[in-house]
């Protein structure tokens, strides 16, 4: 299906894009009621970057740092061995808290079972992304998305906000979709990042881009027929 309207916040987006390729990590939260086409735009972004994605969603119910766990594993797949090469063992025994795949097999059910019960070993974890992020950026500018973060745990909140708030050097942009009158208590803090980033609102459709959403879908005809 083609891609029809947004083209201020498609252009919004895409310009944050090209200043964090180069060299500033940026943050943006796209914000707006369900089946409005927060993922569409930013599949639409991401596609036309030309960066390499790493995509997560949260679900309900879902265990803790869910859509972290596949935006770091698609991350890691696309540049391959190349930069896990480089993740020193300290950051890789945290990583593998996430990503069981990347301890030593005789320690990948022991990873996987481990229990964040303090303060800084949640800390060293989220470092350990931090600067695996950082790392993979310099290698090859990235977009993470963190989608549905209307579903998100609070450990998936607390890393997002870890990630995005320090100033970081590198070509990472971080996009947040979330439906804003949907969030759940352990998200609610979402809204709260856009003041270390950028907060797109988005809104319905004009007529018009509907009608060429329609003509897409059914044909011109039957869009005509259904204008009438």
């Amino acid at each position: 299906m083609v891609f029809v309207g947004r083209v201020r916040v498609l252009s919004r987006l895409l310009a944050t894009v090209e200043e964090a390729a180069s060299g500033r990590a940026r943050l943006v939260l796209v914000a707006g009621q369900a089946g409005i086409g927060k993922t569409t735009l930013i599949g639409e972004a991401a596609a036309r970057s030309g960066l390499l994605v790493g995509w997560g969603t949260c679900a309900e119910r879902a265990p803790a740092f869910w859509a972290w766990t596949a935006a770091l594993r698609s991350l890691l797949t696309s540049v391959g061995p190349e930069v896990a090469h480089r993740i020193t063992r300290t950051d890789t025994a945290e990583l593998a808290r996430l990503l069981p795949e990347l301890a030593p097999a005789e320690e990948e059910t022991a990873a996987t079972e481990r229990v964040m019960d303090t303060d800084a070993a949640r800390l060293r974890l989220f470092d350990a992304v931090a600067r695996f992020l950082e790392r993979l950026a310099r290698h090859a500018p990235a977009v993470v998305v963190l989608d549905d973060l209307h579903w998100a745990d609070e450990s998936t909140v607390a890393l997002l906000r870890f990630v995005a708030q320090p100033y970081r050097p590198v070509p990472l942009v971080v996009v947040g979709a979330y439906r804003h009158d949907e969030l759940v208590a352990e998200a609610v803090t979402v809204g709260e990042l856009a003041g270390h980033g950028e907060l797109v609102q988005l809104h319905g459709l004009s007529p018009e881009e509907v009608a060429e959403l329609v003509a897409d879908a059914v044909g011109e005809s039957a869009a005509a027929r259904w204008a009438r």
